[in-house]
């Protein structure tokens, strides 16, 4: 069973380690919002990527890229990380 998800460890740690970091991504049903700490993105339906669900999982597991995201998303998602783990900027 997959699932999709943003590959947020750097390319280096990527081809140097058998385990990639990640972030789950959901989609929204009907009626849902996304929390103050998730980041919306459109795959196939409306969804978010789930900043406080941040991972590490086997390289192994990691099955096909969908789509390369934009930089502002990426800058949204850093600014997410920092709330989550209440890092200083």
């Amino acid at each position: 069973d997959t699932h999709p998800a943003l590959v947020v460890s750097n390319d280096r740690q990527n081809n140097a380690s058998p385990l990639i970091v990640i972030m789950p991504i959901t989609s929204l049903k009907a009626g849902d919002k996304a929390f103050s700490f998730q980041v919306p993105i459109t795959l196939k339906n409306e969804s978010v990527i789930l900043v406080d669900q941040i991972r590490t999982i086997d390289r192994d597991k990691f099955k096909d890229k969908i789509t390369k995201v934009e930089e502002k998303l990426i800058e949204e998602v850093e600014r997410k990380i920092h709330f989550v783990l209440a890092l200083k900027n």
